[in-house]
């Protein structure tokens, strides 16, 4: 009395040109198979479909355009005994799914037809993962996506008892345009080896390979290096030429960072004055992007040990402490940042030697009646390890020698006081390094 409807299970986008409807007919039911191009009611007949049997079986229909259009199936019941069909109404369809996945900076945005009452979701499948997402709208935005990665999507709707829709499967490659926050804080090294720089990492970004940009003597930035590292040795680093450097990464997704800050190693550099100080200087650091806190600068010995420090903010130093131990002393500089996780630069360490100086009066009065450092000529200095003093007089005969810094001349010979006069003096002098030297000079004997 009332004919059976066939049960679709599901309706597949084959390809640009064909879809498969698969479905259950009646028994010596028979069918024909609608179609209608992107709407649920101009159903135009395309064949007609009988089978004996109730075994599920998969009808295709080709020669469409899959890609531009969404197409309805139905399967309207026939009477061949009153050669009638169903109400069309009263007729179940189902439809593809015409879809489109776009690739956008950072995203992938997907958008199907049609919007049918009759669709109570759809399901998104992404890769291999055929769950991925379920949704009511028909558009999506995959924002869970890494860049240069290939995306494979399909979109099933479910229809009424339980018939599905699949759509054909749409693959994207993501990609991002955005550009990579640029190196901020580098720190440096500087040791016989060359000068050595790390840098912080961006935690936003993921580099995967650094260029190394070097500038000598104000000319222009050229690439030196490329690293995958967040660290690089620049063994050609020389204190002869002013030297600065710029760090540039890609990133995973192509792009490419803006240049670092402009840095240059601390170079630590000076010279000791006539009065043996010290004048130490070096160049403010800019490889940290909140700054310089302090510098740190450290005095050693000429085996290494520390011998002090002093902390400042200024890059000038003047040592002018009085240090007889010690002629050869070394200098390095320690900047510390300011609130970065960044670590500290270290300078080059620089090596300065003072010099022996001689210290001798021109005239002394060894008369007994004066202060008693009158009384008495002899040579004494700084850093003087040894001497070898020749008093002469004015015709080269030697009247007094002494080997003994602390063993004066009283001006006499043989015990007997000389006469009042100009005398000539040579030293043969050894400083704590082992250097030696020949000072000569003359000093005017005086009596009342």
């Amino acid at each position: 009395a009332t004919l059976p409807d066939a049960v679709i299970q599901t309706l597949s986008v084959k390809d640009e040109t064909s879809i498969d409807l698969t479905f259950s007919p009646q028994a010596n039911v028979q069918y024909k198979a609608d179609l209608s191009l992107n709407n649920q009611t101009s159903f135009q007949p395309v064949r007609n479909i009988f089978e004996t049997t109730a075994a599920q079986r998969t009808e295709s229909f080709a020669s469409l355009q899959t890609n531009n259009n969404f197409y309805c199936v139905r399967l309207r019941k026939f009477d061949p005994c009153l050669n009638t069909s169903a109400p069309a109404g009263n007729t179940p369809y189902i439809c593809t799914v015409r879809f489109n996945a776009e690739a956008q900076n950072k995203k992938n945005v997907l958008s199907w037809t049609p919007s049918d009452p009759l669709i109570s979701g759809y399901t998104i499948s992404r890769n291999s993962d055929l769950n991925f997402a379920s949704v009511s709208a028909t558009s999506f935005q995959d924002n869970s996506v890494v860049c240069k990665t290939d995306y494979c999507y399909r979109i099933t709707a479910q229809w009424p008892g339980n018939a599905k829709s699949v759509s054909a499967e749409k693959c994207v490659k993501a990609f991002s345009t955005d550009i990579p926050d640029p190196v901020t804080d580098i720190s440096s090294t500087m040791d016989e080896t060359g000068a050595e720089f790390s840098w912080v990492e961006s935690t936003l970004f993921t580099p995967t390979a650094y260029s190394i940009r070097r500038a000598q003597g104000g000319n222009n930035f050229l690439t030196i290096a490329e690293t995958p590292d967040n660290n690089y040795l620049d063994p050609a680093y020389t204190q002869k030429t002013i030297t600065n450097y710029q760090i540039v990464y890609t990133d995973a997704c192509d792009n490419k960072s803006p240049a670092s800050r402009t840095f240059r190693p601390v170079d630590l550099s000076g010279e000791v004055k006539n009065d043996n100080s010290i004048s130490l200087s070096w160049n403010t650091y800019k490889g940290y992007i909140g700054g310089v806190q302090e510098y740190l600068l450290t005095k050693f010995d000429d085996e290494g040990e520390i011998l002090g420090t002093e902390t400042t903010t200024d890059t000038v130093y003047t040592d002018n402490l009085r240090d007889p131990d010690h002629q050869r002393v070394q200098y390095r500089v320690t900047a510390k940042p300011v609130n970065t996780p960044a670590g500290i630069s270290l300078s080059n360490t620089a090596e300065f030697t003072r010099q022996a100086r001689l210290v001798f009066p021109t005239a002394f009065t060894p008369d007994g009646k004066g202060p008693a450092e009158n009384e008495t000529f002899r040579v004494f200095g700084e850093y003087i390890e040894s001497i070898e003093l020749k008093i002469f007089d004015r015709w080269g005969k030697l009247l007094f020698t002494t080997n003994d810094l602390d063993k004066p001349w009283d001006g006499r010979i043989n015990g007997q006081e000389l006469p009042q006069s100009v005398y000539i003096w040579r030293a043969e002098i050894a400083d704590k390094l082992g250097k030696t030297f020949i000072r000569t000079g003359s000093v005017a004997l005086l009596r009342n």
